[in-house]
């Protein structure tokens, strides 16, 4: 019993390394499904992965339209930039935009991290394309929330600083500000 038990698991070791040299791109796609259920949908559910819309809520404000992207593949800038601070499992990046206190739209790269089933998230957010204003705006640093089903609920903090279209002027001893949102699987 102990023979036939050996050979059969030795024969699927040989057959699994075989198709895995001869399909790697099949391979490594079936690992990333089995591994990140959330950005893969086998039963047509929704999926982390795609466009999200809704309202975000900056404290004392009024709340603004919001659109996040999200994508799967982890960019290299995203290992760089975070290199020790998240895990490198369940990566994802993507954009992120939503209107400044002028209405002028300001494009957001994000880097985040969730744990297999998409219940604890983490997402970075660097502004690309801030524009000059006199006065405090806010910019969003990180929210942190849940993911069930189509709607990706969200809060964390963002902060207040003066841009004058090269330098950011924070005021020390400032708190951040909190931040919340709900938004729908588009």
């Amino acid at each position: 019993m102990r023979r036939i038990l050996s050979r059969t698991i030795g024969l699927g070791a040989v057959l699994f390394f075989v198709a895995a040299s001869l399909f790697p791109g099949q391979f490594r796609r079936a690992v990333d499904v089995l591994a990140h259920p959330w950005a893969h949908s086998l039963r047509g559910e929704p999926t982390l992965t795609g466009r999200w819309r809704g309202a975000i809520k900056f404290d004392n404000q009024q709340s603004r339209g919001m659109t996040l992207d999200i994508e799967r593949e982890p960019l290299e800038s995203y290992r760089t930039a975070f290199r020790g601070q998240l895990s490198g499992r369940g990566a994802f990046t993507g954009m992120a935009k939503l209107p400044d206190e002028n209405g002028n739209m300001v494009h957001y790269e994000l880097f985040g991290n969730t744990n297999r089933s998409g219940s604890e998230i983490t997402m970075r957010f660097r502004p690309l394309d801030l524009t000059p204003l006199p006065g405090q705006q806010v910019i969003l640093q990180e929210l942190r929330g849940s993911w069930k089903g189509t709607l990706l609920e969200l809060s964390g903090s963002c902060s207040a600083t003066i841009y004058d279209g090269e330098n950011y002027k924070f005021k020390d001893g400032v708190a951040a500000l909190p931040v919340k949102t709900i938004l729908i699987r588009q």
